[in-house]
């Protein structure tokens, strides 16, 4: 019996010690994830610091610099650091719609640059309205920026700092000190240029917000198998708020099993994804090319019930790496016509390919099914207007939003000429030069 009693105790000692060890383990992991998620908001903070510093100066420098060379230079610096500072943006721990004025501020800031840019080598000046809208967004931007420099003694204190400021507390009052970042930025005034994210047409009634309305458990539930699709698993997705604007919105938050967050909007109106956004931790090198995202991308929009989407012509174009993410824009294809007001733009991990990012809005707003005239001139009749000391890439049959929120049918011809290049619209009825874009070297 004595032996008995002492394999007893002697059992229990270990399944306490092997209990106590696995403790430790999880405990220790746990703190590792809180740890990597802290570096990486910090990190967040610091580079979305530096480039609305950035952002600032540059601003100052289409004020103050006339000269047409300059300023093309200074904003494709403007649109290219818009978009990094909205990515960075995007990483920090708020509740979704937090950053609604800012995320909007940069899309903006960022499209108006580069419609400014496209007349500036369209027409060899910048209008003098987008001058005007970019003076002001300039004084909005040294806001953003002191509000930033501000926080930094917050964040420098220590690791707890996203613990202490970012989550709400038990009463449900909201006590998130980035949510002060967003107030300074619900005044601007309405901007109006030629893009998608001008105020006049973002004030459009959506086209595809079609079927039932669903409740905020089915929101959930919709949320969840979408997570299911990009090849995560969520452990917890909860209503944080409801939003109205022109695509009324359940706004949710999601914890993935690593302790990680995500938000998305989920419309009100037939539970479309409108937005989503996973602040995925990952620090290997992109692993995948270029082509197997796009087929990742293209499966996960085809789940989304989003049909015919392919991507936009021309990688170094639309698509692009930032870091390990990689950005591509899918566009509507109706009979063998790109619709590219009917545009979805996906974030994909570029080390396994997982979706971290969707941004639909611009699908949802316009995408409906379009009468097409068929179009009075060839692609023959159209590349005779192009000059032979160019190289054509491609040339493609679409439709483009014009400044007034209308469309038109035209060919986009992708050329080269010597290091750039250059997409042309030719109106497809009367060989009218509808607009030209130049991006990047080749």
């Amino acid at each position: 019996m004595k032996i008995k009693k002492i394999y007893l105790y002697v059992t229990s000692m270990l399944v306490a010690i092997l209990l106590a060890s696995y403790g430790i383990v999880m405990s220790d992991k746990a703190g590792q994830i809180k740890r990597d998620l802290d570096s990486q908001y910090d990190r967040a903070y610091y580079d979305l610091t530096m480039y609305m510093n950035n952002l600032e100066g540059l601003l100052a420098e289409t004020i103050i610099v006339s000269h047409p060379e300059n300023t093309s230079d200074t904003l494709e610096q403007i649109w290219k650091q818009a978009d990094l500072a909205e990515e960075n943006l995007g990483v920090l721990p708020a509740g979704q719609g937090v950053f609604a004025s800012t995320s909007k501020f940069l899309n903006q800031l960022s499209n108006l640059a580069e419609a400014s840019k496209d007349a500036l080598h369209l027409r060899g000046d910048v209008p003098e309205n987008y001058r005007t809208e970019l003076k002001a967004l300039h004084e909005y931007a040294m806001v953003l920026t002191q509000d930033l420099e501000e926080m930094e003694p917050l964040v420098s204190q220590g690791t707890h700092f996203w613990d202490n400021y970012v989550e709400s507390d038990n009463s449900g009052k909201d006590n998130n000190i980035l949510s002060g970042l967003d107030e300074d930025l619900k005044n601007v005034p309405e901007i109006v240029y030629d893009g998608q994210y001008s105020d006049h047409l973002q004030k459009s009634t959506p086209k595809s917000l079609l079927g039932e309305f669903i409740s905020s458990h089915q929101a959930i539930e919709f949320m969840r198998a979408i997570i299911e699709d990009t090849g995560a698993v969520a452990k917890e997705i909860k209503v944080t708020t409801e939003t109205e604007g022109n695509i009324p919105c359940y706004s949710l938050e999601i914890t993935m099993m690593d302790g990680s967050k995500a938000t998305a909007n989920i419309s009100k109106q037939g539970g479309l994804l409108v937005w989503y956004l996973w602040n995925k931790v990952s620090t290997d090198d992109v692993n995948i090319t270029m082509a197997t995202a796009k087929a990742y991308g293209a499966d996960f929009l085809a789940c989304l019930g989003y049909e015919n989407m392919l991507p936009t012509h021309g990688d170094t174009v639309y698509n692009s790496t930032t870091g390990n993410v990689i950005t591509i824009n899918y566009c509507y294809q109706q009979n063998g016509v790109a619709i590219y007001p009917d545009l979805v733009k996906l974030r994909i991990d570029g080390t396994d390919g997982t979706i971290i990012g969707v941004e639909a809005s611009g699908y949802i707003n316009c995408h409906t099914n379009r009468i097409l005239d068929d179009p009075k001139l060839s692609i023959e009749d159209v590349q005779k207007y192009i000059s032979n000391d160019v190289v054509i890439n491609s040339t493609t049959l679409c439709v483009i939003p014009t400044d007034f929120g209308t469309e038109i049918l035209v060919y986009e011809l992708n050329v080269k000429y010597k290091d750039k290049i250059y997409l042309i619209y030719i109106n497809s009825q009367t060989g009218k030069e509808e607009d030209i874009i130049i991006k990047e070297n080749s």
